[in-house]
Protein backbone atom coordinates (compact mmCIF):
# COMPACT_ATOMS: atom_id res chain seq x y z
CA UNK A 1 0.00 0.00 0.00
CA UNK A 2 1.73 3.17 -0.60
CA UNK A 3 0.02 7.26 -0.28
CA UNK A 4 1.78 9.82 -2.36
CA UNK A 5 1.18 13.51 -2.36
CA UNK A 6 -2.59 13.06 -0.23
CA UNK A 7 -4.16 15.13 1.91
CA UNK A 8 -5.89 12.72 4.61
CA UNK A 9 -8.35 14.45 6.68
CA UNK A 10 -10.35 13.17 9.82
CA UNK A 11 -9.88 9.64 8.70
CA UNK A 12 -9.05 6.50 11.04
CA UNK A 13 -5.91 4.56 9.39
CA UNK A 14 -5.80 1.18 11.27
CA UNK A 15 -2.96 -1.04 10.01
CA UNK A 16 -1.93 -4.31 10.81
CA UNK A 17 0.91 -6.52 9.99
CA UNK A 18 -1.26 -10.09 11.03
CA UNK A 19 -4.26 -11.37 10.63
CA UNK A 20 -6.12 -13.12 14.81
CA UNK A 21 -1.74 -13.80 15.13
CA UNK A 22 -0.95 -14.98 11.71
CA UNK A 23 1.59 -12.84 10.41
CA UNK A 24 1.21 -11.34 6.57
CA UNK A 25 3.38 -9.29 4.40
CA UNK A 26 2.36 -5.50 4.44
CA UNK A 27 4.46 -3.17 2.80
CA UNK A 28 3.55 0.21 3.75
CA UNK A 29 4.75 3.82 2.27
CA UNK A 30 3.86 6.95 2.64
CA UNK A 31 5.25 9.75 1.21
CA UNK A 32 4.66 13.42 1.40
CA UNK A 33 0.87 13.48 2.91
CA UNK A 34 -0.60 15.46 4.91
CA UNK A 35 -2.74 14.36 7.70
CA UNK A 36 -5.17 16.47 9.56
CA UNK A 37 -7.11 15.52 12.43
CA UNK A 38 -8.13 11.43 12.70
CA UNK A 39 -6.31 8.38 13.53
CA UNK A 40 -3.82 6.93 12.87
CA UNK A 41 -3.13 3.24 13.85
CA UNK A 42 0.11 1.62 13.10
CA UNK A 43 0.84 -2.47 14.31
CA UNK A 44 4.47 -2.93 13.22
CA UNK A 45 6.66 -5.92 13.33
CA UNK A 46 7.19 -9.48 12.74
CA UNK A 47 9.75 -8.30 10.00
CA UNK A 48 7.33 -9.12 7.72
CA UNK A 49 6.98 -5.96 5.03
CA UNK A 50 8.98 -2.65 4.74
CA UNK A 51 7.26 0.70 5.87
CA UNK A 52 8.52 3.79 5.09
CA UNK A 53 6.72 6.91 6.53
CA UNK A 54 8.80 10.32 5.19
CA UNK A 55 8.56 13.67 4.30
CA UNK A 56 4.63 14.03 6.17
CA UNK A 57 2.83 16.44 7.79
CA UNK A 58 0.80 15.27 10.99
CA UNK A 59 -1.32 18.07 12.20
CA UNK A 60 -3.26 17.18 15.23
CA UNK A 61 -3.62 13.39 15.13
CA UNK A 62 -3.89 10.85 17.16
CA UNK A 63 -1.01 8.16 16.35
CA UNK A 64 -0.44 5.11 18.08
CA UNK A 65 2.32 2.71 17.26
CA UNK A 66 2.69 -0.76 18.34
CA UNK A 67 5.96 -2.82 17.58
CA UNK A 68 5.76 -6.47 17.91
CA UNK A 69 9.80 -7.00 18.09
CA UNK A 70 12.72 -4.63 17.23
CA UNK A 71 12.57 -4.42 13.58
CA UNK A 72 12.98 -0.33 13.40
CA UNK A 73 10.14 1.11 11.54
CA UNK A 74 11.67 3.65 8.82
CA UNK A 75 10.15 6.98 9.47
CA UNK A 76 12.43 10.55 8.62
CA UNK A 77 11.66 14.59 7.93
CA UNK A 78 8.44 14.43 8.97
CA UNK A 79 6.90 16.86 11.07
CA UNK A 80 4.00 17.01 13.52
CA UNK A 81 1.99 19.43 14.89
CA UNK A 82 -0.09 18.69 18.54
CA UNK A 83 1.20 14.62 17.54
CA UNK A 84 3.31 11.76 19.24
CA UNK A 85 6.07 11.63 16.72
CA UNK A 86 6.76 7.89 15.22
CA UNK A 87 10.14 8.73 16.00
CA UNK A 88 13.34 8.49 13.57
CA UNK A 89 15.64 11.25 12.45
CA UNK A 90 15.49 14.95 11.22
CA UNK A 91 11.95 15.57 12.42
CA UNK A 92 10.29 18.83 13.19
CA UNK A 93 7.75 19.91 15.77
CA UNK A 94 5.63 22.77 15.07
CA UNK A 95 3.29 25.08 17.26
CA UNK A 96 1.32 26.27 14.08
CA UNK A 97 0.26 25.40 10.50
CA UNK A 98 -0.47 28.18 8.12
CA UNK A 99 -2.61 27.04 5.38
CA UNK A 100 -3.06 29.20 2.42
CA UNK A 101 -5.72 29.50 -0.16
CA UNK A 102 -4.83 29.14 -3.88
CA UNK A 103 -6.42 30.59 -6.46
CA UNK A 104 -8.41 27.36 -7.41
CA UNK A 105 -9.46 27.46 -3.73
CA UNK A 106 -9.04 25.33 -0.89
CA UNK A 107 -7.84 21.71 -1.96
CA UNK A 108 -6.57 20.88 -6.10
Amino acid sequence: MALTNNLVQCCYLDLFTSYYGTPFQLNFYSYNNLFQGGTLSLNYGYTYGTWAITDNLFDTVMVSLTQYDETPLSASYNAYKSTTSLGGSNNKTLTTCDYQTGTLGSFY
